[in-house]
């Protein structure tokens, strides 16, 4: 969990020393400088690790939300909600952002959609940000013409409509939200804010509580951000590596070895033996290993199990087949293999439901449910097939038609080929239920 600082150290200004600028893309003539200089001093906003603050880059609807509720509300009522709470259909109840949308929706900031989602990846409009800022100070609002004019008044009124907004729906930069920030925090008045007239004589058309586009944080953009909150909340994420590395690279050893005992004339019956006998000696089955066993014995019962599914493909498949099918199929009775333009074209004329798992190495659930999926097939259903594609890879086309925004995300065909729907964070048990 990321440190914040307290409530009241928030709530007190520190000095401001424009000049000696923190970021290196933010000059002392940026019309946000001392605004960017204090969200950093308080740390409400830290920068990313090449030194940058990228003060013109959108922010998208979840950003938003952490940084105002870090900035408003204290570490223990935040650390404190209880996420599963959250019912959200497009959001994840165990990732970094998930206590600071539960403590934004149960105090009231956000509500989401009429559908029941969120659009956490969705780049985020003024008034929107508005409404979540004004609640989150606790200013009084007035009921007005449009559902936000409350909203919009409460900043004018204390200076806080930067001067560059174009309008309601003008999406909010890392600098404007800096901006709306140190006016209120500091309770600055600067002359060339905007009032709530100024803004909607520039506004081309009304917006909806509900108004959004297509329009989403790029994919550059979403990569940075997932990584600097890795970084910053898993401490450890470097050591899990190590360790999700060595699992990896010695169930591919066993495997290989595996192969090598088959094509130097083991027969499968004689594997088939072995694994029995193996099984006997060993009095803990796949079904119950459990969370405590060592990386070892994680390792071992893969081998066993794909040792298990080479014997069971020899059944069906000629001798020829048999390393494909070790590689590509996991130990049940579903396909798990790599993407390529040819199976996904078969796939969707074949009049079988499979599923596109978008996975990136660098990204520690991704290589989990990767390690279970191979190792453990009866979590895809009889049947049907979920081809592994790179997310950092894929084609851009294929992500934007599917709403793919973010890497550990599945997308789910239906029996004629079409598109069903896009799962984020999606477990190895759930496939099953996505897939039936």
């Amino acid at each position: 969990m990321l440190r914040l600082t307290s409530l009241l150290a928030l709530l007190l200004p520190l000095p401001m020393t424009v000049g000696a600028m923190a970021f290196t893309d933010v000059a002392d003539s940026y019309p946000y400088a001392e605004a960017i200089e204090y969200v950093k001093a308080q740390n409400i906003v830290g920068g990313y690790e090449d030194g940058t603050y990228k003060p013109d880059n959108n922010i998208n609807r979840v950003e938003f939300v952490k940084i105002i509720v870090g900035a408003t509300t204290d570490t223990a009522t935040i650390e404190g909600c209880y996420t599963d709470d959250l019912t959200y259909t497009d959001t994840d109840n165990e990732v970094w952002y998930a206590p600071y949308l539960c403590t934004a929706t149960k105090a009231g900031l956000v509500e989401g959609y009429d559908d029941n989602t969120f659009k956490p990846a969705q780049n985020i409009n003024f008034v929107e940000a508005s409404k979540i800022i004004t609640l989150a100070m606790g200013y009084e609002t007035t009921v007005g013409a449009e559902w936000f004019t409350g909203y919009v008044q409460a900043l004018a009124e204390r200076g806080a409509v930067p001067s560059v907004t174009t309008g309601p729906a003008m999406k909010v930069t890392r600098g404007m939200m800096a901006e709306m920030i140190y006016r209120l925090k500091t309770e600055t008045q600067t002359a060339g804010a905007l009032s709530y007239e100024d803004l909607m004589a520039v506004a081309d058309q009304a917006v909806t509580d509900d108004e959004y586009t297509d329009e989403m944080i790029t994919e550059e953009e979403m990569f940075i951000t997932q990584m600097e909150e890795m970084l910053a909340e898993e401490t450890n994420m470097e050591a899990d590596l190590e360790s999700e590395d060595q699992i990896l690279d010695q169930l591919e050893a066993d495997i290989e070895a595996l192969l090598e005992e088959l094509a130097g004339g083991e027969t499968m019956q004689d594997e088939a033996a072995d694994d029995v006998a193996d099984d006997t000696t060993d009095e803990t089955t796949d079904d119950e290993t459990t969370d405590d066993e060592t990386a070892d014995e994680t390792t071992d019962n893969s081998a066993a199990d794909a040792a298990d599914d080479t014997t069971d493909d020899s059944a069906d498949d000629a001798a020829s087949d048999a390393t494909d099918d070790t590689a590509n199929t996991a130990a049940g009775n579903g396909v798990y293999a790599e993407y390529t333009a040819e199976a996904y074209s078969d796939l969707q004329a074949s009049g079988a439901k499979f599923g596109l798992f978008f996975h990136a190495p660098w990204c520690p659930s991704c290589v989990a449910l990767d390690n279970e999926l191979q190792a453990y097939g009866e979590l895809i259903p009889s049947g049907t097939t979920v081809l592994k594609i790179d997310y950092d890879t894929a084609p851009v086309t294929m992500k934007s038609d599917y709403g793919v925004t973010m890497q550990h995300t599945l997308v789910v065909f239906d029996t004629d080929g079409t598109y069903d729907q896009t799962v984020l964070s999606v477990t190895g048990d759930q496939i099953a239920q996505y897939l039936q």
